[in-house]
């Protein structure tokens, strides 16, 4: 049996959770990749594995049918969320229905999907995560709930609905699925060594948005804030922001079209009018309704939400993501041979990315400076 070929691997892991006979095992690459491999004394040759692999087996994709601008009636979530808090409404309605939902966390010292089932579980799935996340066996647990009769929420990366899809070959009538517009998903490794160069604990939580914005935060187990830099200023951050880290099929991501792969597609709405909802200043999401399963579930959630019916070409023009796939940087070679040499911080500043870093440290410095000089004084 072959897997996919590794450029085209996004670690989706559905041949990984596929597998009966536990013979997919995991190794980490030259890159930091987490990626899946044969472990050929083990493997049966059933097929399991290949018919789950989406790369292999295309998964449907449909044109959205409505695009809505939105953002949560509720005032503190809109505070802790990064975009409109429109996948915690989602979520929260799952969970009081006695329902499950999946969807991306922080735990032991990475990024992974995990299960959901009261509003406690829930707000770990707040924020953005700028990085992989590890699907782990997630993809065998929503199949155990549905075979149980119990409806699932999954949310996640285009190309991890399209593994759940794969792997689940179509038996998921209580399964609604929720894509996230995405960029690229570096992987945990450069994320992991950025932390410890900046002599942060391990099992710290991140945030990748503040009350200030795009900052990069890191909080203790207490949420004591023990870090925050502007995005512009931070290597891991900075290099996310200019796609010089994500994963090799990102830049050919299938995914990053206007058909989507999902019922419902959520993210910033970037290019919004600034009349909409009444000229609303605070962060704003775009909802794409993909399905009839989505349509009728955001009806349910709709007294949870202050929304806009838009076009949705004003949201496919306004997200570079719903129309093509991230550009390879042209630093993209020199990164990679540093990195294998290096590490991540060496591979970022040998890129043309780290002079742009350094101008921005200048230039907040001068214009911080004042400010920190007043600060002091009074005191």
């Amino acid at each position: 049996m072959k897997l996919c070929e590794l450029k085209d691997c996004t670690g989706c892991m559905a041949c990984y959770n596929a597998c009966h006979f536990d013979a997919i095992k995991l190794i980490t690459d030259k890159m930091g990749r987490i990626v899946p491999e044969i472990h050929q004394d083990k493997c049966k040759e059933c097929g399991l594995c290949a018919k789950a692999c989406p790369a292999l087996n295309p998964v449907q994709k449909n044109t959205p049918q409505t695009a809505y601008a939105a953002y949560t009636n509720n005032t503190d979530d809109r505070k802790t969320c990064a975009s409109g808090g429109i996948a915690t409404v989602f979520s929260r309605l799952f969970v009081e229905n006695g329902d499950v939902v999946f969807g991306s966390a922080f735990a032991d010292n990475q990024v992974q999907v995990m299960m959901a089932s009261d509003d406690k579980q829930l707000e770990a799935f707040k924020g953005s995560k700028y990085v992989y996340s590890f699907p782990a066996y997630s993809y065998r647990q929503v199949k155990d709930y549905l075979n149980k009769g119990r409806k699932c929420l999954f949310i996640g990366t285009p190309c991890q609905v399209a593994g759940l899809k794969a792997y689940l070959q179509g038996r998921d009538e209580n399964l609604l699925t929720v894509d996230l517009i995405c960029h690229g998903t570096p992987p945990m490794a450069y994320l992991r060594e950025h932390l410890n160069d900046l002599g942060l604990p391990e099992n710290v939580r991140v945030a990748f948005r503040g009350e200030k914005g795009f900052n990069l935060c890191a909080f203790d187990e207490n949420s004591k804030e023990l870090m925050s830099k502007p995005h512009e200023e931070d290597t891991y951050f900075f290099s996310f922001i200019k796609g010089l880290t994500y994963r090799e099929p990102c830049y050919s991501c299938q995914f990053a079209c206007p058909e989507r792969v999902s019922d419902i597609t959520i993210g910033d709405f970037w290019g919004l009018s600034s009349d909409a909802l009444n000229g609303y200043r605070g962060r704003k999401s775009v909802i794409l309704i993909n399905t009839d399963k989505g349509r009728d579930y955001f009806e349910k959630t709709a007294d949870r939400i202050t929304y806009e019916k838009r076009e949705v070409s004003e949201a496919v023009n306004g997200n570079e993501q719903l129309r093509k796939p991230s550009r390879i940087p042209a630093d993209r070679t020199v990164f990679e041979r540093v990195y294998v040499e290096k590490g991540f911080e060496e591979a970022v500043k040998a890129t043309s990315i780290y002079k742009t870093i350094s101008k921005y440290r200048i230039k907040n410095f001068i214009l911080h400076y004042p400010k920190m000089i007043k600060k002091k004084l009074l005191k």
